[in-house]
Order: structure tokens, then sequence, then C-alpha cells
């Protein structure tokens, strides 16, 4: 990228504020109004207009009612926008309070990742750390304990823009993207004005740049660095034959799939040998090894230790994937046997009979994974229903050993294998 963003301070509007007492007017009703039931296009017509910290009866900021209702795209133009992360309501809680106590796992990454004070302590004197632990946020507290919040926050601040006296044109606009699954996209637009000469697209303000290829009404700006997984705004400006500058931002976010394997090793790393457990970064495959531990023999009845072990796996798990969702096609539960069944006379029998047995243990697992509790499971409950399948497989993916022959022991086993869209 150029270190340099033509002549122009690339910083755009922000509106500082002080939190202040409601007036009473109707504008300011509206405004908290817009946030409550989530109308964007409300809400930016009269951000346009009011103070954005303004509080009501309650001393609810509009980010405090983003924050308590779950408005996430709400909350992160707020933020972009420039709203005080951290004033108090008028119970002396702040918006990541808010958010903790109801679950909230992504609006409480989005506030603290953004400044939220992490030792805030509501008027009972309970800390957000404490709250998310009672309602087992396990993602959540983890962040709030985390010694370098700022490394795990990389991709998930939104600057704020701010304000530049220089006099922009409509000359550009910038492609809706909304979720990108690669992390070195093509940014694309169309040009407005025949005389633009050039044009630069930014996702540090202007720190760095990358220059754009015109090609009749059309530019694209291939990114070559890779962007880590997290949240963007992109600023494009143009520049015609007079000077005259064009200037238009889109938000998005990267969900680039070729960085979930290793986020899976790392989170599970420290669990594989304990569970008898491993993961293939290759095929995504998360496999566990050990079918004495999961299940009584011939049976589909899951062991407690076994559930011990998925009720730990399974919200971690998720909290993973929902990051990738949307290049997610569907997570198979599989379970797996070998090719051996006793009392069974022929090979057709013992193949029937296995996959008989190897369906009813992956939707035994199925199903105890979808009773969690885990705030985590719960939130991500639709992606579960629309994604997650139980198959059985019998004996046809058998493990072979180096000499080609059937390992039985490791043939019986249930793998959790995603396929990508």
């Amino acid at each position: 990228m150029n270190k340099y963003f033509f002549s122009l301070v690339f910083i755009l509007s922000v509106f500082a504020g002080c939190a202040t007492k409601n007036t009473g007017s109707p504008v300011e009703k509206d405004l908290h109004y817009a946030v409550r039931v989530n109308d964007m296009m409300l809400l930016n017509e009269l951000l346009n207009k009011e103070n954005i910290d303004t509080k009501d009866e309650y001393g609810y900021t509009p980010l405090h009612i983003a924050a308590r209702f779950n408005h996430f795209d709400i909350a992160k133009v707020l933020i972009s926008k420039g709203a005080q992360i951290n004033t108090k309501d008028n119970y002396f809680d702040t918006p990541l309070i808010d958010s903790v106590k109801k679950g909230y796992t992504f609006m409480s990454e989005l506030l603290i990742c953004n400044g939220a004070k992490i030792n805030a302590k509501d008027e009972k004197g309970v800390s957000v750390y404490e709250y998310a632990r009672e309602l087992n946020d396990n993602r959540t507290a983890k962040l709030l304990s985390s010694k370098n919040i700022q490394q795990e926050c990389i991709g998930k601040v939104i600057t704020p823009k701010k304000t530049t006296n220089t006099q922009f044109y409509n000359q550009i606009s910038i492609d809706e993207y909304g979720i990108l699954t690669d992390n070195t996209p093509n940014i694309c637009g169309d040009i407005y004005d025949e005389d633009v000469r050039r044009i630069q697209i930014s996702f540090d303000s202007g720190e760095s740049v990358i220059e754009a290829n015109i090609l009749g009404k059309r530019w694209c700006a291939q990114v070559e660095e890779k962007l880590l997984n997290g949240y963007y705004r992109v600023d494009a400006i143009s520049v015609n034959s007079i000077n005259e500058k064009g200037l238009t931002s889109e938000e998005l976010e990267i969900k680039a799939i070729n960085s979930l394997p290793a986020l899976l090793k790392k989170e599970f790393e420290n669990d594989f040998a304990k569970w008898n457990a491993s993961f293939d970064e290759n095929r995504l495959i998360f496999r566990f090894n050990n079918p004495s531990l999961m299940f009584e023999r011939g049976s589909n009845n899951l062991k407690q230790e076994y559930k011990n072990i998925l009720s730990d796996f399974f919200p971690r798990y998720i909290a993973a994937l929902v990051e990738y969702k949307n290049s997610i096609k569907n997570v198979y539960v599989e379970g797996h046997t070998s090719s051996a069944y006793s009392s069974a006379k022929s090979e057709e029998e013992k193949f029937s009979k296995n996959m008989a047995l190897s369906q009813e243990r992956a939707d035994a697992v199925l199903e105890y994974l979808k009773t969690s509790l885990d705030s985590i499971v719960i939130e991500n409950e639709s992606f579960i229903d629309n994604t997650f399948k139980a198959v059985g497989k019998s004996s046809k993916e058998l493990i072979l050993n180096s000499d080609g022959s059937e390992n039985p022991e490791l043939s019986r086993r249930v793998e959790f294998k995603i396929e990508i869209k």
C-alpha cells in the first residue's frame, strides 16, 4: 500500500459529546425510537440532527438501547459516528453491563474491542466478568480476562469518522459487500464522473492505500496483503482533472474461511490428548477416537464422561464456526463403525446393522448437543438447526493401518465434518 492518500487528511465526521440529559423533545424520542425498533434508515436521518449521546428519562443513550436490544448493526453505526462507550444510565449500568447481563456475546465483544471499560460494575458491585461467568458466556469471559485484549480485537475496532473541511463530489460508489469470505478481496464500484482520473481505497483511514484500476464506468482495487477477520470501513477517494475529489465509504466484514483450521487447532490444542481426539486441518474434520469412552458397546446411549466432553467442546466449536457461518454449507455429525458385527451372518447384514447403529449414535450426539443451555449455543440455535446434520456412515470410511489393513478401534468413531459452500 502507498503511504499517502493524495493530499487529503483522510479522517471523517465525529460526533464528540458528553452525555446530556433528555430535554423531552419529539426528535430525541424519535432517535431513541429508531434504535429501539432497529430502523437504520430513520437512525441515519436523525443522527445528522441530534446529539448522539442524548439520554432518555431512564438515562439510556442510543448505544445503551442498541446494547439492551442486541441491535448489532445499529451499535456499529453509533460507534462509527463517535458514540460514547462508557456512559452510565440511571441505574449505573454501562452499555457493556447491559449487554453482558443479557448474554449478548457478539455485542459485548464489539463494545469491549471499542473501548468499553472491562472492570465496570453495576450498582450491586457485580462485575461484567462475573456476569459472563454466571451466564456461561465463555467467549466474553475469555476476552475480559485476556492479558492482550488489543491482540484479540484485531480487525474488530471501528474507527470513528472525523470532520474535514474538504468538499467532496458525487463521483464514485462502492459496491455493497456485507460479508466477504476472501481476506484479499477485490473491491469495486461505479464511476459517475467520466473525468475521474484516479481512485484509491483505504481500510485504515488513509494511513495506507491501494490504487484502483479504472475500467470505463467501473473501478476495482485488488487487496494484496491479507486482512484479518473482522469489521472494516473501506473508504474510496477519487480525483478528476480539475482536482475535484469524490469520497464514499462502505462497511464490510471479513470472514475468510482459510483461517478457520488454525483457529480450531489453537482452540483445542490442549484437549486433544485428554479427549483422545484429533483435527484434520485439510479436511476440516474434528474426530473423537475412543468409542468405549463415548458409548456402551453396541448401544447409542452416551456415557456421562462423553457428555461432559461434549458440553465443553460444543460451545467453543460453535463460537469458532459462527465467525465463518456464511461460508459453511453443512456440518455433519458422523457416526462411524468398523466392519465387524458379531451377531450378523453376512457382510450385507453387518453393514446394515452397523449403518443403523452409526445413525443412532450420530442422532444421539446431535440431540444431546442441542439441549445445551450455554449462551453461545442458544444464541446460535438457528445456525445449528439449519447447518448441523446427523449422518450414519457404517463402515464406509474405515481407518486403515500402514499396511492397508483395517484398524477396527480407530474406525469406530464420531466425527464433526465441515462442508464449505
